[in-house]
């Protein structure tokens, strides 16, 4: 499921944009995103402070782990069921890209 961002997803994709154009002012950089329609509108958001487009990546998807939501980081490496270290949306039986 996709969906637009809240009033106070923008509230703070503009207060994070202007902080962000105060600390990286005279800098060069890339900001890449998901495609995501909350990503991508977060991304814009801030992108219009920094004069840059974002590049939008299916690949930054979030994901839905299934049963291993809210689980942390090193429970889910102790749990893995799957070992494919170059092929990591399978590391879970459950999980699906959005």
């Amino acid at each position: 499921m996709d969906w637009e961002l809240s009033e106070l997803g923008v509230e703070q994709a503009i207060r994070i944009g202007k902080k962000l154009k105060n600390e990286l002012d005279g800098k060069s950089f890339v900001m890449f995103s998901s495609d995501l329609m909350r990503a991508k509108q977060t991304a814009e958001y801030v992108g219009e402070y920094l004069g840059i487009v974002p590049v939008l990546r299916k690949e930054l998807r979030e994901r839905n782990l299934g049963k291993y939501c809210g689980k942390s980081v090193q429970w889910l490496r102790e749990n893995q069921e799957i070992r494919n270290r170059f092929y990591d949306k399978e590391i879970f039986r459950n999980m699906k890209t959005l």
